[in-house]
């Protein structure tokens, strides 16, 4: 079974919910975003992912369902005085005015922080693993069905391309004796009472022939079309694999068009190269 690259999954277990977009790319990129006081867990999250997918950008969000965290103002008090005897102490030494009050004390921030409870991790992480395991199984889905719509486009599209290759195959005999033909009528338009050297005349034909034959071209075509079907029919993670057989078959079906040199074969070449970029766009979107 194929799996599409782009889909969403959404998790909740106890306080936390876990949210995972996922979106094309050429290989694995988690970005996590987790409150800062679990980011420890972030490690944790990254390979329960990659156990799971082997392709695309995959956005994941973990949020607390209605928790706020609470943080607090702690004082050093130490460090505070600290600093009130050193300035009661510089006030008398140098005879200064003023009073080491609640204001001045107050602007000097390096004793006051700001702090967080401390947060029960393996506690946070069994429902953080929940969710996270809930949204990976939903995306999962979406991404097999999407897969499903994607394998069966693409096996039509491979359908319509082997009738154009067939089409290629049945014109191609007739090239060469259409070619004979040709030669014969203008030998003789040119050269009414000269006699024809008939052995010249096969040569001539068989050197076209072999310059124009298309079957190797056509076995290889024929191959790459069956290994692209049964990689679809396999499934897995095959989306770099068939975007490089594409590549192959478009090379194939580019040196038919070359050598046959003919107006209908070129026509059939037009409408196979129109299907393979169909089918390549819907390639860039399978894992």
């Amino acid at each position: 079974m194929i799996q599409s690259m782009t889909g969403y999954g959404r998790g909740e277990r106890g306080s936390f919910v876990a949210e995972i977009r996922s979106f094309n790319h050429r290989f694995l990129d988690v970005s996590i975003r987790i409150p800062r006081s679990l980011s420890s867990l972030e490690l944790r999250i990254k390979k329960g992912i990659q156990g799971k997918f082997s392709r695309g950008r995959l956005e994941v969000s973990i949020t607390s369902n209605g928790r706020q965290e609470t943080r607090y103002l702690v004082i050093d008090k130490e460090l505070a005085n600290q600093y009130y005897n050193l300035l009661e102490s510089l006030k008398k030494e140098y005879g200064l005015k003023g009073e080491v009050d609640l204001n001045l004390m107050a602007s000097m921030k390096e004793f006051i922080t700001l702090t967080e409870p401390e947060e029960d991790i393996e506690a946070s992480w069994k429902d953080i693993e929940g969710a996270l395991e809930d949204s990976m199984k939903e995306l999962l889905r979406m991404r097999k069905e999407e897969g499903d719509y994607l394998r069966e486009d693409i096996l039509k599209r491979i359908g319509t391309a082997g009738q154009h290759i067939e089409m290629i195959e049945k014109r191609c005999p007739s090239i060469v004796r259409n070619y004979r033909d040709r030669l014969l009528e203008n030998i003789k338009s040119v050269a009414h009472e000269i006699e024809l050297d008939e052995k010249r005349i096969h040569f001539e034909v068989a050197l076209f022939a072999e310059r124009c034959d298309v079957t190797e071209e056509l076995v290889r075509l024929r191959s790459h079309i069956s290994q692209l079907r049964n990689m679809l029919n396999e499934g897995g993670a095959i989306g770099k694999k068939l975007d490089f057989l594409i590549q192959e078959i478009g090379r194939e079906v580019n040196t038919i068009s070359s050598k046959a040199g003919d107006a209908d074969i070129s026509l059939n070449v037009v409408e196979i190269k129109a299907e393979l970029e169909r089918i390549r766009e819907q390639i860039q979107n399978i894992e």
